[in-house]
Protein backbone atom coordinates (compact mmCIF):
# COMPACT_ATOMS: atom_id res chain seq x y z
CA UNK A 1 0.00 0.00 0.00
CA UNK A 2 1.09 3.66 -0.68
CA UNK A 3 0.77 5.87 2.37
CA UNK A 4 2.92 9.82 0.81
CA UNK A 5 1.69 12.96 1.62
CA UNK A 6 3.24 15.94 -0.11
CA UNK A 7 1.93 19.51 1.21
CA UNK A 8 2.69 22.95 0.96
CA UNK A 9 1.28 25.39 3.26
CA UNK A 10 1.70 27.98 5.79
CA UNK A 11 2.35 27.49 9.53
CA UNK A 12 -0.77 29.29 11.89
CA UNK A 13 0.86 28.84 15.02
CA UNK A 14 4.21 28.65 16.14
CA UNK A 15 5.83 25.00 16.35
CA UNK A 16 5.88 23.44 19.85
CA UNK A 17 9.38 21.09 20.81
CA UNK A 18 9.01 18.39 22.98
CA UNK A 19 11.13 15.40 23.83
CA UNK A 20 10.20 12.30 23.42
CA UNK A 21 10.68 9.41 26.59
CA UNK A 22 13.88 8.65 24.82
CA UNK A 23 14.82 12.28 24.50
CA UNK A 24 14.69 12.43 20.61
CA UNK A 25 12.89 16.07 19.44
CA UNK A 26 9.50 16.01 18.21
CA UNK A 27 8.04 19.22 16.67
CA UNK A 28 4.05 19.57 16.64
CA UNK A 29 2.99 22.41 13.98
CA UNK A 30 -0.23 22.98 11.90
CA UNK A 31 -0.45 23.85 8.31
CA UNK A 32 -2.95 25.70 6.59
CA UNK A 33 -3.19 24.46 2.50
CA UNK A 34 -5.27 25.90 0.24
CA UNK A 35 -7.13 24.18 -2.41
CA UNK A 36 -10.02 25.08 -4.99
CA UNK A 37 -12.34 23.20 -6.83
CA UNK A 38 -15.07 23.95 -9.92
CA UNK A 39 -18.64 23.10 -9.30
CA UNK A 40 -19.85 21.78 -12.23
CA UNK A 41 -22.65 23.76 -13.93
CA UNK A 42 -23.37 26.44 -15.81
CA UNK A 43 -21.71 29.30 -13.47
CA UNK A 44 -18.87 27.11 -12.71
CA UNK A 45 -18.40 28.76 -9.39
CA UNK A 46 -14.37 27.89 -8.68
CA UNK A 47 -15.17 27.45 -4.39
CA UNK A 48 -11.93 27.94 -2.45
CA UNK A 49 -11.21 26.43 0.83
CA UNK A 50 -8.42 25.74 3.21
CA UNK A 51 -7.48 23.01 5.22
CA UNK A 52 -5.70 23.01 8.70
CA UNK A 53 -3.50 19.71 8.86
CA UNK A 54 -1.79 18.66 12.38
CA UNK A 55 1.69 17.80 11.49
CA UNK A 56 4.92 16.38 13.68
CA UNK A 57 8.14 15.79 12.45
CA UNK A 58 10.73 13.68 14.82
CA UNK A 59 14.84 14.12 14.91
CA UNK A 60 17.29 16.85 14.47
CA UNK A 61 14.76 18.60 11.23
CA UNK A 62 12.56 19.44 13.90
CA UNK A 63 14.79 21.64 16.07
CA UNK A 64 15.63 22.97 12.59
CA UNK A 65 12.04 23.80 11.94
CA UNK A 66 11.58 25.29 15.44
CA UNK A 67 15.13 27.59 15.06
CA UNK A 68 13.76 29.03 11.65
CA UNK A 69 10.07 28.42 10.99
CA UNK A 70 6.97 30.77 12.73
CA UNK A 71 3.78 31.65 11.87
CA UNK A 72 3.08 31.98 8.13
CA UNK A 73 5.89 31.08 7.06
CA UNK A 74 5.56 28.93 3.87
CA UNK A 75 6.82 25.33 4.23
CA UNK A 76 6.88 22.07 1.88
CA UNK A 77 6.16 18.86 3.77
CA UNK A 78 6.51 15.27 2.40
CA UNK A 79 5.54 12.67 4.74
CA UNK A 80 2.62 9.91 5.72
CA UNK A 81 -0.73 10.03 7.24
CA UNK A 82 -1.15 8.39 10.58
CA UNK A 83 -4.40 7.96 12.64
CA UNK A 84 -4.51 8.06 16.41
CA UNK A 85 -7.76 7.98 18.82
CA UNK A 86 -7.77 9.30 22.24
CA UNK A 87 -10.83 9.88 25.03
CA UNK A 88 -12.32 13.31 25.24
CA UNK A 89 -12.71 15.55 28.29
CA UNK A 90 -16.15 14.45 27.95
CA UNK A 91 -15.22 10.56 27.79
CA UNK A 92 -16.54 10.46 24.19
CA UNK A 93 -13.43 8.67 22.16
CA UNK A 94 -12.41 10.56 19.20
CA UNK A 95 -9.95 10.17 15.66
CA UNK A 96 -7.71 12.12 14.29
CA UNK A 97 -5.43 12.15 11.37
CA UNK A 98 -2.10 13.85 11.12
CA UNK A 99 0.61 13.78 8.79
CA UNK A 100 4.15 12.37 10.43
CA UNK A 101 6.47 14.45 8.28
CA UNK A 102 10.01 12.85 6.84
CA UNK A 103 11.38 15.60 5.66
CA UNK A 104 10.30 19.81 4.80
CA UNK A 105 11.67 22.59 3.03
CA UNK A 106 11.33 26.69 3.34
CA UNK A 107 9.28 27.87 0.22
CA UNK A 108 9.42 31.72 1.43
CA UNK A 109 12.63 32.41 -0.29
CA UNK A 110 13.17 34.82 1.91
CA UNK A 111 16.87 33.18 2.85
CA UNK A 112 20.28 33.93 0.17
CA UNK A 113 20.15 31.04 -2.08
CA UNK A 114 23.89 29.95 -1.14
CA UNK A 115 22.85 30.28 2.58
CA UNK A 116 22.47 26.72 3.64
CA UNK A 117 20.28 26.01 6.96
CA UNK A 118 21.32 22.40 8.45
CA UNK A 119 18.40 19.17 8.13
CA UNK A 120 15.97 20.88 6.30
CA UNK A 121 15.26 20.04 2.69
CA UNK A 122 17.64 17.49 0.69
CA UNK A 123 21.25 17.34 1.08
CA UNK A 124 23.66 16.95 -2.44
CA UNK A 125 26.95 16.42 -0.82
CA UNK A 126 29.44 18.40 -2.18
CA UNK A 127 32.13 17.18 -4.13
CA UNK A 128 34.98 16.17 -3.15
CA UNK A 129 38.79 14.82 -4.49
CA UNK A 130 38.31 12.08 -2.29
CA UNK A 131 34.84 10.72 -3.43
CA UNK A 132 35.80 11.43 -7.40
CA UNK A 133 38.23 8.88 -6.79
CA UNK A 134 36.71 6.35 -5.17
CA UNK A 135 34.01 6.82 -7.66
CA UNK A 136 36.19 6.76 -10.67
CA UNK A 137 36.22 3.70 -13.13
CA UNK A 138 37.33 2.95 -16.93
CA UNK A 139 34.78 2.13 -19.62
CA UNK A 140 36.06 0.45 -22.67
CA UNK A 141 33.22 2.07 -25.07
CA UNK A 142 33.50 -0.58 -27.76
CA UNK A 143 34.06 -3.89 -25.62
CA UNK A 144 31.59 -3.45 -22.77
CA UNK A 145 27.97 -2.22 -24.55
CA UNK A 146 25.67 -4.91 -25.03
CA UNK A 147 24.54 -3.40 -28.25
Amino acid sequence: MLNNVVLVGNIVRDPVLRKTSTGQPVVSFRLAVNDSFRRPGPNEDKNKYTLFIDCTLFGPRAETLMKYCKVGSTIGVTGRLEADSYVGRDNVKRNSIRVRCDNFEFMNGSRKSDERVPGAGPIDPEPTEERAETASFDINTEEDLPF
